[in-house]
Formats: C-alpha cells, sequence, structure tokens
C-alpha cells in the first residue's frame, strides 16, 4: 500500500517498501493545512486513484470552510508497454465473475456425478462450460491499443493492421486450443494456422518472421513501377503461401504487370499462367469447420471429401507444373517464382524450409502442404 507524505499543502504517495527499486512519487495537490489527519485510497476511472484528503480539525474541535476535505485523483503510470496497469486491474477484476460461475458449475457437475454413480464428472456440457470461461477471459485480453481499420482498400496495400497482438491473448489462445477447445482438435492445424496468422509479428522484434519480411516489402511496394522484377516480390509471396496467408498472396499476385490493361495483349500467356496459379491458390482445400467471411480456399469438415478435393487439387497442381506453357513464358523471374510457389503446394522440403523464417512457421507450412490431416 502507499503511504502519505506530507509538505505544507503538497503530499505525495510514496511506496512503503524500502526493496522497491526506482520507485515513482505521484504528488497530492490538494490545497489543505496541516496535519492531515486521514486518507481513503479507491480505484478511479481508467488508471487512476481516488483521494480523498482530510484535514485535522483544530484545538477547540471547529472545522475551518475549505479545510475539511478533499478528493483529488492520481494518475498512475503507463504499465509496460505491452498490457497498461489499467488493463491488468481491468482484467484481474473482469476474471472474477467467470472463475466464480465456472467453480459453481463445476461443484454442480460434481455433485450430480456422485448421484448418477457416473465414473467421469466432465462430460457433456462441462467442455461448454470450459469454452464459455475461457471465451469470457479471452473478451478480457482484447488489446485496447488496436489500429483502426482503413474504411477504403488500398490496392497496394498487402497487410493491414488489426488488433495489436500481446504475448499474454497469444498464450492463453494456445491453452484454449489445446486443452480447452476439444471439438477443433480434428482441425487443429488450421487453428495453429489462424494462430499464427495473428501473432507471427510477436517474434519480429528478435527473429526474421514472414510478418517482418511483409512490412518491410510494404514499405518499398508504394515506389516500385514494376513489381514482378523485383526478387523480394516473389519471396515475400512464397513466405506467405507457406503459412497459408491465401488472401495476402492472391493480392499480391494481381499487382503482377502483367494484369494491366496495356500489357495484356502482348503478355497473354504470362497472365494465364499468373491467374492459374492465382486460381489453384483460391481453391485450396481446407480441413477446417468454416472460413471467415472472404477468407479464401474450400473448406471440408469430411475426411474423405477433403481427402478427394485435395487429390484433385494436386493433381492439377502437378499439370500446370508439367505444361508447355512455361517455355512460351518470356519473363524470367515471373517463369521462376511462379514455379517455386507450385513446390510450396506440393510440399517440397526444401522449398518450405527456404520459404520460412523459423521453426514454428515451417511446423505450420508442413501441416498445410505436407501432413494436412495431422491430429
Amino acid at each position: 500500500m502507499p503511504g502519505v507524505s506530507s509538505d505544507s499543502a503538497r503530499g505525495a504517495l510514496v511506496p512503503l517498501s524500502p526493496e522497491s527499486p526506482g520507485a515513482v512519487v505521484y504528488p497530492l495537490r490538494h490545497g489543505l493545512k496541516s496535519p492531515i489527519s486521514r486518507l481513503s485510497i479507491s480505484w478511479s476511472r481508467g488508471n487512476s486513484l481516488r483521494v480523498s484528503i482530510f484535514a485535522a480539525p483544530s484545538s477547540d474541535g471547529s472545522v475551518n470552510d475549505g479545510d475539511g476535505g478533499k478528493v483529488v485523483e492520481v494518475k498512475l503510470g503507463g504499465g509496460d508497454g505491452e498490457i497498461s496497469e489499467a488493463h491488468w486491474r481491468r482484467i484481474a477484476y473482469g476474471s472474477v465473475s467467470p472463475f466464480a460461475l465456472l467453480q459453481s458449475r463445476k461443484n454442480a457437475v460434481s455433485s450430480l456425478s456422485k448421484m448418477s454413480m457416473n465414473s467421469s464428472p466432465y462430460d457433456g456440457d462441462w467442455w461448454d462450460y470450459i469454452m464459455e470461461y475461457s471465451k469470457d477471459i479471452n473478451a478480457l485480453l482484447v488489446n485496447q491499443k488496436s489500429a483502426s481499420v482503413p474504411v477504403l482498400d488500398d490496392p497496394k496495400s498487402v497487410i493491414t493492421k488489426g488488433e495489436e497482438p500481446t504475448s499474454l491473448k497469444a498464450a492463453w489462445e494456445l491453452l484454449e486450443m489445446f486443452y480447452a477447445e476439444k471439438p477443433s482438435h480434428s482441425w487443429l492445424p488450421e487453428r495453429l494456422v489462424d494462430w499464427l496468422a495473428d501473432y507471427d509479428s510477436l517474434f519480429s522484434g528478435t527473429h526474421p518472421t514472414v510478418h517482418s519480411k511483409l512490412v518491410d516489402f510494404q514499405k518499398e511496394l508504394v515506389n516500385l513501377q514494376v513489381v514482378e522484377d523485383d526478387p523480394k516480390y516473389w519471396e515475400v509471396m512464397s513466405s506467405a503461401l507457406a503459412v497459408g496467408w491465401l488472401n495476402i498472396v492472391v493480392k499480391m499476385l494481381r499487382l503482377h504487370g502483367s494484369y494491366r490493361l496495356d500489357q495484356l495483349s502482348n503478355r497473354e500467356t504470362e497472365n494465364g499462367l499468373v491467374e492459374a496459379v492465382a486460381v489453384l491458390i483460391s481453391k485450396m482445400p481446407r480441413m477446417r469447420l468454416e472460413h471467415e467471411a472472404g477468407k479464401l480456399g474450400e473448406c471440408y469438415k469430411a475426411k474423405p471429401d477433403f481427402v478427394k478435393a485435395w487429390e484433385k487439387w494436386r493433381g492439377q497442381i502437378n499439370k500446370l507444373d508439367s505444361s508447355a506453357f512455361w517455355f512460351q513464358c518470356a519473363h524470367q523471374q515471373t517463369r521462376e517464382g511462379l514455379r517455386s510457389m507450385l513446390q510450396i503446394m506440393l510440399g517440397n522440403a526444401n522449398s518450405l524450409c527456404s520459404a520460412t523464417y523459423n521453426w514454428i512457421e515451417l511446423y505450420i507450412s508442413h501441416f498445410l502442404y505436407v501432413r494436412p490431416l495431422t491430429v
């Protein structure tokens, strides 16, 4: 708990613990005359304390007008950068009710289990209760520093900023994925693909990542006149494809110069190859429950349906890879870049290693293109 030091009409909140290194002092500008007889401290709005200060009565027991007491607010520091102190407090207080409800349900389920002599107390609705609790906590972890989404889509914006990710939320979603969301275990690889899309940027501070490479290329893209001549264009597209960011890849492919109206007539074969790869990427079979609106890929819930679609899709890739049209494509970077992307979709281990930057990205690329039925 903080204490108060008084210096005439200006006191200060100071930590009482002598072990606290670099203690912060928060001044209280209350205007009351010394001595101060009593303090009352409570949380106020946001990251502030409400401090009620009461002056000591005079020797005859009377209190002068304006000297009886004051209420002031003290705004505390901004926290550790990733999660502010106010946010930590909101998490702490907000998690009490969901936890109490979960414990109440746990006791009720346990009592019913004893009455029915059921060997396993945690069946039926229990996992629904767990997920409800997890979602309530996850909602508390949403970072309030999230960037606003632009109203108009910039055709040259390949990566957009959404919610600012935090390590705490990333860790909680992994726990939820592996230990709480039982029905998702059949679609666990795809859940990890979604997780990496949200949190790959967390690793960018210390290691190269697909996200950091896309951010760097985004800065250069504004000044590029012929994107397909830049090797980085093909490198970052291959990397995004390796981790399953299909929307980004297709959007980047459509920036290719062969789509320009003044180029279509003399780059017909080249444009056809680019579009063929874009369509294959858009139609990639995904073993998952559903996609968010606007996400590319075709979802399959049943394993037999997925396997049939997967084999057909891979057959189309092999057919395009052995097509004679590649010999008619005069643009070397386009020819090599597109065929490299086909190798990624065919699960070529060397191509996946070259396109990813850390073991998590490589791991997920294998789930997508080598072992999509992993459980």
